[in-house]
């Protein structure tokens, strides 16, 4: 009876790709981008926190120039065309006693128009500022109404309590821009503090990451290969009973599915030998059994006797 070659049992039910990936089964190439793609986030999220933490700064900068300074600069102005009138004002009564009652009015008309068209160009000075010069401004067009010299003197205590008040609401215009610069130097250096230590907290999360990723990439490549290292080493000694299966990347996977083909394919061919072994051992069997049996009758004698030649040939 002709033996029959043993079969190859494969198991169908277990994928070719082994245990569960953390990663969506994609190329070697396509993870490296999106593990790189990671900390190049968290870097550029960091960078976009800095830029934006200087872009706050200088708003505050250019918010203080444009709100503040020019306002500061506008009162400024005022200010000085008020202390002009009040010059002309103060030295009126000295200039009126040397005789020159004309350079009073025309001193005192030009610091006036200077004063107008000071008020008129800038309609939203602070009250603190404007009340106190438009006081000024009020008493030279009585002294120019009036006669100069006798009108000059009339007014000297009004001018000397608009002198103190103007004074007093300058020092204290400039103690508030003073308060506001030091507020917007605290925002400055509270921004810059909290961009700096968020920045290096991003910093410091982009580096874990990418070495988080780094080692993760390596064993998402490194254990299958060593998995089919010895999967081949295996396959070499000629033991083809456990199915080849590896995680990974594509490439990988796509490795594994060639040996799991070869090894089916070196499997059935082992069973195809071993069966041909076997159909040729049992058709040899019979035939050689009933030769030596034949030559062990001759070597009794039971065919006759034989010379000593012929016993010689049958023992060989």
């Amino acid at each position: 009876m002709r033996a029959q070659p043993p079969t190859l049992s494969v198991d169908t039910d277990t994928p070719a790709s082994g245990l569960a990936l953390p990663w969506p089964r994609m190329r070697l190439v396509s993870r490296l981008l999106v593990s790189h793609a990671a900390p190049v986030v968290v870097v550029a999220l960091a960078l976009l926190v800095v830029l934006g933490a200087l872009v706050r700064m200088t708003q505050l900068s250019r918010e203080l120039g444009e709100r503040e300074l020019r306002a500061l600069a506008n009162e400024g102005s005022i200010h000085q065309a008020a202390w002009g009138v009040d010059l002309a004002l103060r030295g009126a009564p000295a200039r009126c006693r040397s005789g020159d009652p004309s350079g009073v009015r025309d001193e005192l008309s030009a610091t006036t128009q200077v004063l107008e068209g000071r008020l008129a160009s800038t309609p939203d000075v602070s009250a603190a500022i404007g009340e106190p010069s438009r006081s000024y401004h009020t008493i030279a067009q009585e002294v120019l109404r009036g006669e100069t010299c006798p009108a000059a003197l009339e007014v000297q205590e009004r001018r000397a309590q608009l002198d103190a008040t103007l004074t007093t609401a300058w020092v204290e215009r400039l103690a508030e821009l003073h308060t506001a610069a030091r507020a917007h130097d605290e925002e400055v250096g509270r921004l810059g503090t909290q961009a700096t230590w968020l920045g290096a907290l991003l910093a410091i999360a982009g580096f874990a990451l990418a070495m988080l990723v780094a080692r993760t990439m390596a064993r998402e490549v490194s254990q299958p290969l060593a998995d089919l290292s010895r999967t081949a080493q295996r396959l070499a000694r000629g033991d083809f009973s456990r199915r080849v299966a590896a995680s990974g990347p594509s490439e990988i996977v796509e490795l594994a599915d060639e040996l799991e083909r070869m090894r089916i394919r070196l499997a059935e061919l082992e069973a195809l030998k071993e069966g041909f072994l076997a159909s040729v051992s049992h058709e040899l069997r019979t035939p050689l059994s009933k030769i030596r049996e034949a030559l062990a009758l001759l070597s009794d004698g039971a065919a006759g006797p034989l010379e000593e030649r012929q016993k010689r040939v049958v023992q060989i």
